[in-house]
């Protein structure tokens, strides 16, 4: 009986970690595992480091930087040895060494399987997301093996200790995490004697303490592996590299995972931490003071940045299971009989849950994950833009290139030295080059400097985030609205722009996109429909760009414009092949096909493409289409349901009214009838506002300052309630000069909303420039509460370093 038993909980364990192994067997797909291999690639091909920069052209008289050497090179061999094969398969291997050495820990001192597997089948999908050829898996072994080593001194005497100075000065030149190292040791040393404290008072009785000896032991360790973890390259510069990352307001603002983690944006945190310290109070009777010290630590960091959220995981895991073990060991929970079933059913669910995982059909299944070898193009678009550069190849495009950042990686480990890239997911340049290079294709002044500055003539971007009003101010020129450049090439994933009158004009001559933005979407389409020759024009290079390219959104644009010119079958046939893509924009597409369904008089049809549109969105839009719908189908009491909750959205649009209020007749609702005419006449005339005020804004783009101020005094004129036309005209007076009466505007701002952020950067400037530092001060600080993040957030921080 007993060896059954062992014989079913080692096969729950082997049935656990194989599951990890096969979870992780995912396609790659993300951004940095391109620069790793290719600067993997170049460390193997030189035998060494080269003396300086050699893969971004920015900073070629930089010093070569790259403190996870060791993992590229590693990873490269493995390329070598068997292909992405090889690198997925190490990926897996290293990934479920990981969590063996988790399970391991967590089944010290009790050995219960079954609680062990279940907390680590939670902790898997929590790290998950992290299953990616990045150093960061080199990280979760050498942590966990730390902590587990410590663990097996304390508890078993066991000596694996002995090695961790060799472990640390492998993890110190394979990631710049090596810093956490020291956590673990900290945590022991201190958690130690305030246990032994504690239980030799009779305070209250910890689980286990060690020994004076063992306290020594691990001091020495400690010691002895920090300087272990300086035989590197970069020594002791090594342990500021993360915090570098983390200081920097560009890297959060462009990178999403270095920001805080909010309940909105994540509520794993949020629900997690609670239970591990839960877990402690359970346990209080036996409680580790060296365990609590050790989640601690990684319990506040990970509220510092969304990418420490799974370490928190790997680290609390075992903690977790070992407390609920302890607690369940104090506690009869049936025979060996009835500990057999559940460990049998522990296994049985252990791999109906990794099955339906692989398989992507359970509830933890992910579209960022593909089981399998190679890339996962539908996650990896944002970082391989290959059909954009098999393009650049037809014509013959190399050399210096401007690019996005996460492109950078991509295009040196597939084209070095046949392109070389303005930056890579290092981003190692100075912080205003930075600042420049993320505002340089909206500004054709920095994209011209850079330009001027480093000698490219072609550019290669992926689709900027574009708000609605960005599109409704500026037309279809939302990008590079600069006559000296042209795209010449587009697809569902990127854009290329080629100089005019240089080295490639031959092909903007022949390629060159003259009516079409892309980037505009549908709603930039609104300018060229109008217009016939604009119109035909257009269409005739979405055509163009379905032939050459395929691409979801030309088919798209095209079933928009031929719904907007009322030619409904081709709209419905070419939007459906839109929705064949991977790349499709469901919400925005289903909306169209909903619009050209409607023009047809398939009302059943157009609801349906309305429902499966907001599925994916509220928007006011799509309600007012829907709305539409049903009064075809003649049923006003749905329609006037979604026409109050459209004009709810937007209250400013005045379309939405005259078929409100003839819907309450309709239905004899005369109390709503007269509020929806109050409310049209205020929509009326914030319209007329808000014509006057983006005139305004547009004259104060344009240097017309005087024009400028005369369109934002009429916008206050019919509209005085607005802060925004406040602010700006504020803005308007502080260029001239005029402070006071620029205070003046900004003060009344914010006395209309004191959470306008723009107002408070605006009284920063003024007072600045009147030498009142403290309230400058004050100013920029609300504006960064207000503003957390974004351009105008690094500029109130430059601001502030540089009051005196």
């Amino acid at each position: 009986m007993t060896n059954n038993r062992l014989t079913l909980r080692h096969l729950l364990g082997a049935v656990f970690i194989a599951s990890v192994f096969l979870l992780a067997l995912c396609k790659i797909e993300d951004t940095d595992t391109w620069m790793h291999l290719s600067l993997g690639r170049l460390i193997w091909e030189l035998k060494g480091f080269p003396s300086h920069e050699t893969l971004v052209y920015t900073s070629l008289d930089k010093p070569f930087s790259y403190s996870s050497w060791l993992f590229g090179l590693i990873y490269y061999l493995s390329y070598l040895a068997g292909g992405y094969y090889g690198v997925i398969l190490l990926k897996a291997f290293t990934v479920s060494t990981a969590f063996y050495i988790l399970l391991r820990d967590s089944l010290r001192p009790h050995r219960n399987y079954v609680v062990s597997v279940a907390v680590l089948t939670f902790v898997v999908f929590m790290a998950r997301h992290r299953f990616v050829e990045r150093p960061d898996t080199f990280m979760a072994v050498f942590l966990p093996f730390s902590i587990f080593s410590l663990n097996a001194f304390l508890y078993d005497n066991k000596k694996y200790i002995y090695v961790l100075p060799l472990i640390h000065m492998l993890w110190a030149n394979s990631h710049s995490s090596v810093v956490l190292m020291v956590v673990p040791f900290l945590a022991f040393l201190m958690g130690g004697i305030i246990q032994r404290y504690l239980s030799e008072k009779g305070i209250f009785s910890c689980a286990q303490y060690s020994s004076v000896s063992q306290l020594k032991v691990v001091l020495t360790i400690f010691a002895v592996s920090f300087a272990a973890t300086l035989i590197s390259p970069y020594a002791i510069s090594q342990y500021s590299f993360g915090s570098q990352f983390l200081a920097s307001s560009w890297f959060k603002q462009e990178i999403s995972e270095l920001r805080p983690p909010t309940w909105a944006m994540m509520k794993l945190p949020f629900i997690v931490t609670p239970i591990v310290f839960l877990s402690f109070f359970f346990n209080r009777k036996r409680v580790s003071v060296f365990h609590l010290f050790l989640v601690a630590p990684f319990a506040v960091l990970q509220f510092t940045a969304v990418r420490f959220v799974f370490l928190f995981g790997i680290v609390s895991g075992p903690v977790v299971a070992r407390n609920v073990s302890s607690f369940v060991a104090a506690r009869p929970w049936g025979g060996l009989s009835q500990r057999r079933w559940i460990e049998v059913a522990a296994t049985i669910s252990v791999l109906a849950v990794c099955s339906l995982t692989v398989l992507n059909i359970g509830p933890f299944a992910a579209r960022s994950k593909a089981f399998g070898f190679g890339v996962n193009y539908d996650m990896a678009f944002m970082t391989v833009p290959e059909k954009a550069l098999q393009y650049m190849d037809r014509r013959g495009i190399t050399g210096r290139m401007f690019n996005t950042f996460h492109y950078g990686g991509y295009i040196n480990w597939r084209d070095f030295p046949k392109r070389t890239v303005f930056i890579d997911p290092r981003g190692y340049m100075e912080a205003e080059l930075l600042e420049k290079t993320g505002r340089a294709p909206g500004n054709p002044l920095v994209f011209g400097e850079l330009a001027n500055r480093y000698g490219f003539e072609s550019c290669l971007i992926s689709y900027p985030a574009v708000s609605k009003a960005d599109v409704e101010t500026t037309g279809n020129q939302l990008l590079f609205q600069n006559a000296g450049w042209a795209l010449v090439y587009w697809d569902d994933v990127s854009l290329v722009y080629l100089k005019k009158g240089g080295k490639y004009d031959s092909v903007v001559r022949q390629d060159e996109y003259r009516f079409v933005n892309p980037a505009g979407g549908t709603l930039g389409l609104k300018f060229v429909i109008t217009d016939p020759l604009m119109r035909e024009g257009t269409i005739r290079e979405l055509e163009r760009n379905i032939r050459e390219t395929g691409s979801s959104k030309a088919y798209e644009y095209l079933g928009h414009i031929f719904g907007e010119m009322r030619r409904y079958d081709e709209a419905v046939a070419l939007l459906k092949k839109a929705l064949d893509s991977r790349y499709a924009n469901r919400h925005s597409i289903y909306y169209e096909l909903a619009f050209a369904y409607y023009g047809l008089g398939r009302t059943a049809e157009s609801i349906e493409c309305c429902q499966k549109s907001l599925a994916s969105g509220e928007d006011a839009n799509g309600l007012y289409l829907l709305s539409m719908a049903y009064i075809q189908r003649g049923d006003y009491a749905r329609a006037v349901k979604h026409l109050e909750r459209a004009s709810a959205l937007e209250p400013a649009r005045q379309d939405f009214y005259p078929i409100l209020m003839d819907t309450y007749a309709r239905l004899g609702r005369t109390d709503k009838l007269e509020k929806a005419r109050g409310a049209y006449e205020k929509a009326r005339k914030q319209a007329q506002a808000e014509s006057h005020f983006n005139e305004g804004v547009n004259a104060y783009f344009r240097g017309s300052l005087e024009l400028a101020a005369a369109e934002l005094e009429k916008a206050i004129e019919i509209d005085p309630n607005s802060p925004s036309a406040y602010s700006n005209l504020g803005y308007v007076f502080f260029d001239k000069g005029n402070y006071a009466e620029a205070m003046e505007c900004q003060k009344k701002a914010l006395a209309l909303d004191r959470n306008y952020a723009n107002a408070h950067y605006g009284l920063a400037l003024i007072y600045r420039n009147l030498g009142d530092n403290e309230e400058a001060k004050r100013h920029w600080q609300e504006y960064l509460r207000i503003e957390p993040s974004g351009y105008y957030t690094r500029r109130a921080e430059e601001g502030l370093k540089g009051l005196k």
